[in-house]
């Protein structure tokens, strides 16, 4: 069984043909995407607000920023 999702539009007709070919998926792709997912990781998805200059310095060292901060958390209060 395949399932199409509705294709976002297009202003060329070539872009919309290619564009509903790659939006048919088997059910078994779906099955299978959807017991693959992201690995656990015990964490928790939270909001925080934080300051520009915090998240610019937190980003300054590019990408792992969110486990940097994480890491200066833990240590700032005191945990492993």
């Amino acid at each position: 069984m395949a399932i199409n999702f509705a294709p976002a539009r297009c202003a060329r007709p070539e872009a919309l043909a290619a564009q509903k070919a790659l939006n048919v998926f088997t059910r078994e792709a779906l099955d299978h995407a959807a017991k693959v997912g992201r690995p656990k990781s015990g964490k928790e998805i939270v909001t925080l607000r934080l300051d520009p200059d915090v998240i610019k310095a937190l980003k300054a060292d590019g990408a792992g920023w969110q486990p940097r901060a994480n890491a200066l958390l833990r240590k700032v209060l005191g945990l492993k």
